[in-house]
């Protein structure tokens, strides 16, 4: 099979060749692809199974609680209660982080949470003031830019926040304390999918681009799941577009639900999703980007992606990996995964520095290698083995980890 460049146009047909070709699981029992929304810890396919290392009992999962060493990832006191120094409610899921340098970072999630790390300190930093957006939506999607921040909700039409950057502000709105306002709810073409899953775009870039996901088991809903947005400065509103045609998506294992998006350049982009969907994207700031339909070997959902140079790492359910070298039209199988557990993201500094996260706190490291994992501590009670949704690292061995009600880093230092 040789590689699919694709038109817009075209996507119907090269999605049903992508899929059917060298996948090794079996999909759901209504023949939808399997999703990882649940706590449940789905079987991995048959390729990815050979060399899998049974979790370490000692690492994260004993009876005791692991202790915080310098060589584990442990909690900051970001969560609990304080009168004097406002903390996130223990409750609170980390869904995403972003930073533009490693003294520049913030972190995002339920209930309007959000903090910013200034290369010493995390500062809780509040996102609500008045009008329809009180700080009761959760944030899945951070868009940096190179003066200022947008904040994305998790439903279309989106809620966004944004801090620095002048759109028109929700009916009643004005900013937060911290400089936080509640823009006018976007306008989302009728053609994608409303549930929002990622947003990732470049500081300098015009369009950012996000994924969202609709229903597996309506057909009659399975709406695109990959959309670009920009500003429009004179009118001080976004605007969002859908870039491929309707029903470009609608097949049993389509782009409709798409998990995540990351890109080399702001050009030459990656997005994953539901059904082992893996989307190469180039051309992503033109008028006409173009898809290339990759086979990632697998039906299982892939969850998290992370591009640098021509490389590209893909993580999912029950703890797989994918590859992609920069050549062929197919992603590679990674055999040697320490883990068995859905994994949620990736991210790393280099092609040699890959971390990957998921669930009951598997943390994973890719040294160039073999793929490592890395003890988890300092977690008392219920959370001691919490889920784990977002990676970031601006430099190695610099890495911040968000999860329910935990935002860890090595030895528990900021």
């Amino acid at each position: 099979m040789r590689l699919r460049h694709l038109s817009a146009l075209s996507m119907f047909a090269a999605f049903a060749v992508s899929v059917e070709v060298g996948a090794c699981a079996s999909p759901g029992e209504d023949g939808s692809p399997p999703t990882t929304n649940s706590n449940e810890h789905l079987s991995r396919d048959a390729t990815a199974d050979e060399g899998v290392i049974p979790s370490d009992a000692s690492i994260d999962g004993g009876d005791t609680d692991p202790p915080c060493v310098p060589e584990a990832f442990c909690p900051l006191s970001l969560f609990g209660l304080s009168d004097t120094n406002p903390m996130f409610d223990i409750r609170t899921r980390i869904n995403v982080i972003r930073g533009r340098s490693p003294s520049d970072v913030w972190a995002a999630g339920s209930m309007g949470a959000m903090a910013h790390f200034d290369g010493k300190a995390w500062k809780r930093s509040e996102t609500a003031a008045g009008g329809p957006v009180s700080g009761i939506e959760s944030i899945r999607g951070l868009w940096l830019r190179e003066t200022g921040e947008m904040a994305w909700a998790s439903v279309f039409p989106a809620s966004t926040w944004v801090r620095g950057i002048d759109l028109v502000p929700s009916a009643g709105a004005h900013p937060s304390a911290d400089g936080w306002l509640a823009a006018e709810d976007v306008t989302v073409p009728d053609t994608v999918a409303k549930g929002l899953t990622a947003v990732w775009g470049m500081p300098d870039a015009e369009w950012v681009w996000g994924t969202s996901a609709t229903s597996i088991n309506d057909p009659t809903t399975r709406t695109n799941g990959l959309w670009r947005a920009r500003i429009d400065a004179d009118a001080g509103t976004l605007e969002v577009r859908d870039p491929l045609p309707s029903g470009a998506c609608n097949t049993l294992y389509g782009c409709w639900s798409m998990q995540a998006l990351h890109g080399a350049t702001a050009d030459d982009l990656w997005a994953v999703g539901g059904g082992g969907v893996a989307l190469h994207i180039t051309g992503a700031q033109s008028d006409a980007p173009t898809f290339t339909a990759i086979d990632s070997l697998t039906r299982l959902s892939l969850n998290g992606v992370w591009a640098t140079g021509s490389e590209m790492f893909a993580v999912g359910a029950g703890g797989t990996i994918r590859h992609y070298s920069g050549t062929g039209d197919s992603l590679e199988v990674v055999t040697d995964v320490p883990a068995v557990e859905a994994l949620r993201a990736v991210w790393g500094t280099s092609a040699n520095d890959v971390w990957a996260v998921g669930d009951a706190a598997c943390v994973l490291h890719w040294d160039g290698t073999h793929w490592s994992r890395i003890a988890v501590g300092g977690i008392e009670g219920d959370h001691r083995r919490p889920n784990l949704y977002t990676v970031w690292t601006g430099t190695p061995g610099k890495v911040w980890i968000g999860g329910d009600g935990v935002l860890l880093t090595l030895g528990g230092h900021p």
